[in-house]
Parts: C-alpha cells; structure tokens; sequence
C-alpha cells in the first residue's frame, strides 16, 4: 500500500530538504567526526576475530571449525562520538525533512522494525523470544535515540544475530555431515519469507533451517551436481556468510542502526558511514571539475545564468547600433526555427 504524506505550507525561515539532500546531509556525519577534537573515548571492545581453520580438504569440517567464535560473541561497546552522531542524525530527520515529525512511538516502533528486517529481512534468525527480550528496547528507542544518543539497542541486537547466524551455521554442518536428504515425502516450503510471522523459539528457528537447507540442496541437486558436490558448496556458502558477518565492526552497525531510522522517516533515505562517505568524497574530488557537472546541466546552467554589467552593456550597445529593423527580422527567423 502507497502511503501519501502532505506538508503544511511552508513559512518565511522554513527549512525544507529534498528526501536526496537529505540522505547526501547524512551521508557527511561520519566523515567530520575525523576531525573533532580529540577526547578521552573509553576503550572500544575488540572485535570478534576470525577462528582460524587449519586448512583442510573437508569443507564441513572447516565449518564445523569455523562456528566455534561466535556463539558468545559479547556486544559492542559505543565509540566516542557515537551519541553525538546519533542525536544529530535524530534531530536532522525531524526539522529537515518534509513531514516534520517528532520521533514519537509510532516512528520509534517503525525505526525497530526496520533494523530487524536490515539484519533479518527473510526472518529466519529472531525468534519471538528474542523479540520479547528487546521489547523494552523497543519502547523506549525514541528517549534513548533524541535524548541520550544511546547507541546499546544496536550492538546487543547485533551480538544477538550473530549469535543465531553461528547457531544456523553449526546446525547446517550437522545436516551436512548426516548427509540426509530425502524428497519423497509431498511437502511444500515458501523460500520468501519476507513479511512471514518470525519462528516462536529455537526449536522453530531451527524447523525452518532444515527446510531452507533441503531447499538449497534440491536447487543444486536439480543442476545435476553430485552430493559430494552439493555438500561442499553449501558449507562454503554458510561459512562465507558467517565470515561477513563477523567482519562488520562497530562502525558498520553503526550505520545499519541510523540507516533504519532514516528509512522510518523516508524509504529511500540513509547513512554512509565512515569508509563509504570518505571513498565517495574521495571519488568526487578527484574527478576534474568538468566532468563534476553533466553536460546538458552544465549548458542548461550556462543558459540561464545572469548576465553581468559588462555583458548587459555590450547587448545593449550591439541592438542600438543594429536599428529596430534587424531585430525584426532576427525574430522572425527565431520564430520560423521554432515552429
């Protein structure tokens, strides 16, 4: 459903920012954050490294290996200038953009349910359980975003799905290796679960594995793959996932959190963090000024331009000398072109 939001008229001294400009405003948060003035930051929790896997020929035994890190994977800790990037973002998004609204519970519980479906978007991995752990999170998001900047909501979700994504990779090895599959039986498994009610506890979570796994495997069972084939490729594939995962740093959730918030606000609105907003500016800079500009902009821009004093004076004297007959007769051509 196409949802419709109308502004009140604007006011003399009415700021109003475009859903782009507002997204290009967000997008330079982090880049200034480089050159605050230095203050002492408390020591950041170190992120969770990568188990080193003795290489082998088995990929589920690598698997295996590999989803032994993360099962308690502790929470980041906030950076120094997290609040502030926080409560500046939440306060942009409410006198800049056009519905002016306040981050009430209504934009709270959207701005939740967006970063779920950031981390989650097929809901495999939150149980309700989990959700049910947060909900305190979830009511008090607009106080603890505006007010304090408190940026704990994000990494304890984070740690969380984390959590479930080693638990899914350890039980995909498990199947793997059992090496189980039969598809005999008449059943039926809708692989889109966007939008689907999330799985009750673990041991539902864990229905909806298996099932997606005897998905995946009957796809590539259907591409004529042998099974040895079929089970390496799919424990590459869930270790390759983990190991994104585990990879991304607080700045990374960082921007997933405040990205939700701006998609409460507007869906084609978000946040660069750190490394993306200083690779585009990077980018753009060492482009020469020309090509900053596309051309039919640039001669558009050219065309209407004021002209000066100068310019208007030399106008003015070339059509006094020409008389009134050449000008005319340049209309009239002016006007044969046109039609």
């Amino acid at each position: 459903m196409r949802t419709h939001s109308f502004s009140r008229p604007s006011r003399p001294g009415d700021a109003r920012v475009a859903p782009w400009g507002l997204a290009l405003l967000l997008s330079t948060l982090f880049v200034r954050a480089d050159v605050m003035p230095a203050e002492e930051a408390p020591a950041p929790a170190p992120a969770p490294k990568l188990a080193q896997a003795t290489p082998s020929l088995d990929a589920v035994g690598d698997l295996i290996t590999f989803t032994t890190k993360y099962d308690q994977a502790a929470p980041f800790l906030p950076g120094p200038y997290d609040p502030n990037v926080t409560r500046l973002t939440a306060q942009m998004l409410m006198t800049m953009h056009y519905s002016r609204h306040a981050l009430d519970e209504e934009y709270a519980q959207r701005f939740y349910d967006r970063y779920l479906d950031i981390l989650d978007p097929q809901r495999l991995h939150f149980t309700q359980a989990d959700l049910d752990e947060f909900e305190p999170y979830a009511r008090k998001l607009s106080e603890l975003t505006f007010r304090d900047g408190d940026t704990k909501p994000a990494n304890e979700i984070f740690a969380r799905f984390l959590k479930r994504l080693d638990q899914r990779a350890a039980f995909v090895a498990r199947l793997l290796q059992a090496n189980q599959f039969d598809f005999t039986s008449d059943e039926r498994y809708t692989p889109n679960r966007k939008g689907a009610a999330r799985p009750a506890d673990l041991a539902a979570a864990e229905s909806l594995w298996r099932q997606h796994l005897r998905h995946e495997y009957l796809l590539e069972k259907l591409n004529r793959l042998k099974p040895a084939e079929i089970t390496e490729k799919l424990a590459k594939r869930y270790k390759r996932q983990l190991r994104v995962v585990a990879e991304f740093d607080r700045d990374d959730v960082l921007q997933f959190y405040l990205s939700a918030l701006a998609n409460a606000y507007d869906p084609h609105s978000g946040l660069h963090g750190q490394g993306p907003a200083r690779e585009l500016r990077h980018q753009h800079e060492a482009r020469p000024l020309r090509h900053r500009c596309p051309a039919p902009l640039r001669r558009r821009l050219l065309h209407h331009r004021k002209p000066g004093p100068q310019r208007a004076r030399r106008t003015q004297q070339t059509h006094q000398a020409q008389g009134p007959d050449h000008r005319r007769q340049t209309g009239r051509r002016r006007s044969h072109r046109r039609r």
